[in-house]
């Protein structure tokens, strides 16, 4: 007997199988990686309660979203006229939840992303995004810019950091492309890449 129910015929199945087909191709690219994400922490059997988004922001490639400001960040070094600055990466970030403001960085060296608690103060702090529930650590995961790429490396996080659904382990920093999806725990952003360093 069949644990999962009753077995359909041939047509059947193959009727089955192309309607989802069809169902995932008309998903957005944002929608799939969701979906992978949403499916990976069911299959490890992840239970943590985090926090999910009221309403979701859906993506569109033609949709130009843009920052109220740039933080220059770290703010230590960045002074106006150092190479460092002159070198800067300037990046958006776009939260999935409607909820949270698009975040514009001006990458001017290592920059820590995480969450303040006691003594920790990460040069990003995602606080504001409801961090502690997405399961974003204290120091969650690094922007290192260089001349070739923006890297970001995780920290050895709890709950980990994802680029498009793809694990970015810490000894394997992932080279961030414009539209990626980065995960920090379950906080989502889209990146933009604004400006690469000159």
């Amino acid at each position: 007997m069949n644990p999962l129910g009753p077995a359909l015929g041939t047509s059947e199945k193959t009727g089955e199988i192309s309607s989802r087909q069809q169902e995932l191709e008309r998903m957005s690219k944002d929608a799939l990686v969701q979906l992978l994400l949403q499916s990976e922490g069911e299959w490890s059997g992840r239970t943590l309660p985090f926090h999910q988004p009221a309403v979701s922001r859906s993506f569109s490639l033609d949709v130009p979203w843009e920052a109220d400001e740039f933080l220059t960040l770290p703010a230590h070094g960045a002074g106006e006229g150092s190479r460092a600055a002159q070198a800067a990466w300037r990046i958006i970030l776009v939260s999935f939840d409607l909820s949270h403001p698009v975040v514009g960085v001006e990458v001017c060296g290592e920059v820590v992303i995480g969450r303040a608690s006691g003594d920790t103060r990460p040069d990003l702090d995602l606080a504001a995004f409801s961090a502690g529930a997405y399961g974003v650590s204290r120091r969650h995961a690094l922007l290192r810019p260089d001349d070739e790429a923006l890297w970001l490396v995780d920290l050895e996080s709890t709950n980990g950091t994802f680029a498009n659904g793809a694990t970015v382990k810490p000894s394997q920093p992932y080279a961030l492309e414009d539209h990626d999806i980065i995960s920090l725990g379950r906080l989502q952003f889209q990146a933009r890449v604004q400006q690469k360093a000159r």
